[in-house]
């Protein structure tokens, strides 16, 4: 089951794949609909209208593609990109649509296997398949350093 694509990898040193499927949003007020745009063990970017706001608590459900079973974890908004002035973009990250990154506070053991055999499916190379072997340095705090 070839669904997903590669992609450019997060700071966060875990591997995503592509994933544009249908989701739910419950923020504890209201159900909306959404898709999940791209998916790791660590979270998801979802494609809502309105965006949640930063910090809120939801819970997302969703399918992996070919899987008969949903998915269902809570989250908390990491950060958002809202609409810009182009049709279809994000003012934070233009190639994506407007959404937010969402991260999984609770996954379930089985949850977390289901979304590592569909990455390994894409990167096909044991434990790297779900975390990438470079994760990005930590920048220094402050100004950078003037040399003499």
């Amino acid at each position: 089951m070839a669904y997903a694509r590669r992609l450019s990898q997060p700071k966060t040193g875990l591997y995503r794949i592509a994933c544009t499927q249908p989701c739910s949003i419950d923020d504890g007020e209201s159900l909306r609909r959404g898709v999940i745009w791209n998916v790791s063990t660590g979270g998801a970017y979802l494609v809502a209208d309105p965006v949640p706001p930063l910090g809120a608590w939801v819970c997302v459900t969703f399918f992996l593609a070919g899987e008969p079973g949903a998915l269902s974890a809570p989250a908390v908004v990491a950060w958002r990109n809202l609409p810009s002035l182009w049709a279809g973009c994000g003012d934070t990250v233009a190639c994506l649509p407007p959404g937010c990154g969402v991260r999984f506070v609770s996954l379930s053991a089985s949850d977390r296997t289901r979304i590592e055999a569909h990455v390994r499916m894409t990167y096909p190379v044991g434990e790297a398949a779900v975390r990438n072997p470079r994760p990005a340095r930590p920048r220094p705090l402050g100004p950078p350093a003037r040399s003499a």
